[in-house]
Formats: structure tokens, C-alpha cells, sequence
């Protein structure tokens, strides 16, 4: 059984319907939920840190996200994200952690309290892969996971896709 350290930052992943506001605001937890039916098989653990849309996540956040991994025990990453800076934040990681371990980045175009579904899928695809990923950091969105060099966000189709 692999290590898995999940790192929950926020993003639409992780948005409620605020009743007053008439906003979706940031509320961690939708994760555990997700691994409820898995716990006893899967040795994790969820730190959750920035709480923020990625459209707000910048190099100071990020920077916090390295010194996390570094500072890690597990040899497994998955980092749930918002969808807007994933990529650059992908980037960001893979220059800066210094360990040889497997990383992996996903979030939801839609929330999981709207949509259960897609989170809940690229959670379920994401710790499959890293069961067994190679060294990398990597994006999991809309059915792929590829090398975060070969994904991108398809604005216009609201899915992301492969580039190579």
C-alpha cells in the first residue's frame, strides 16, 4: 500500500451554494466524503491549505504547496485544484519540489455539492494512476491524465484536453 498525502486548496471542487450570499463559497470536507467507502484501503492523510479560487492562488500559495511536499513522509501527491491555474501551478511544483516522488493535480469544473459525479471521478482515477505513476507531476481533468505539459483547459467546451 502506497503513502498518499492529499492536498486540498480550495477551487470550485470544493463550492457550496451560500442561501445568503447568493455566491458559491469555498468549504473544505467534500473530499472525506469521497473517501468514506475507501478509507480502509488507501493509507492517506488530507491537509487542507489555501481555501481559495485558483484565479487568487499565487506564487506565495504555491510556495506553500512545495513546502508541504518537501516537508512530506508520503511518496505519493495528489493536489486538488481549482481548473483556471492548475497548470501553472503544476508547473510551478515540478520545478521547485526536490523530492522523486509521483504528483498528481485535479479539481471539478463543478462543484461536488452540485455535481457528485465528476469530482468524484477524477478523485477515483487520480489515486488509481498514482498507485502506480511513474516520477511526474501530472493533471487529472475530463476523463485524461496526462503529463501536465499535455493538457489544457478547453474554455469554450468547459472540459479539458489533450494536447499531444
Amino acid at each position: 500500500m502506497f503513502k498518499l498525502l492529499i492536498i486540498d486548496t480550495g477551487g470550485t471542487f470544493n463550492k457550496v451554494y451560500n442561501p445568503i450570499t447568493g455566491e458559491l463559497d469555498i468549504k473544505s470536507g467534500a473530499i472525506n466524503e469521497i473517501l468514506e467507502s475507501v478509507k480502509d484501503n488507501i493509507d492517506y492523510r488530507v491537509v487542507e491549505i489555501i481555501g481559495k479560487d485558483s484565479l487568487y492562488i499565487n506564487n506565495s500559495d504555491r510556495e506553500k504547496i512545495v513546502n508541504l511536499i518537501n516537508s512530506s513522509v508520503e511518496d505519493k501527491i495528489l493536489i486538488i485544484h481549482g481548473t483556471d491555474t492548475i497548470v501553472e501551478s503544476a508547473e510551478f511544483i515540478e520545478k521547485r519540489v526536490n523530492r522523486n516522488l509521483s504528483t498528481l493535480f485535479t479539481g471539478a469544473m463543478r462543484p461536488f455539492s452540485i455535481d457528485r459525479v465528476e469530482a468524484s471521478l477524477n478523485i477515483g482515477l487520480s489515486i488509481g494512476f498514482l498507485e502506480r505513476a511513474e516520477k511526474g507531476v501530472y493533471i487529472s481533468m475530463s476523463g485524461l491524465i496526462r503529463d501536465f505539459r499535455d493538457i489544457e483547459k478547453d474554455r469554450n467546451r468547459g472540459v479539458f484536453k489533450a494536447i499531444n
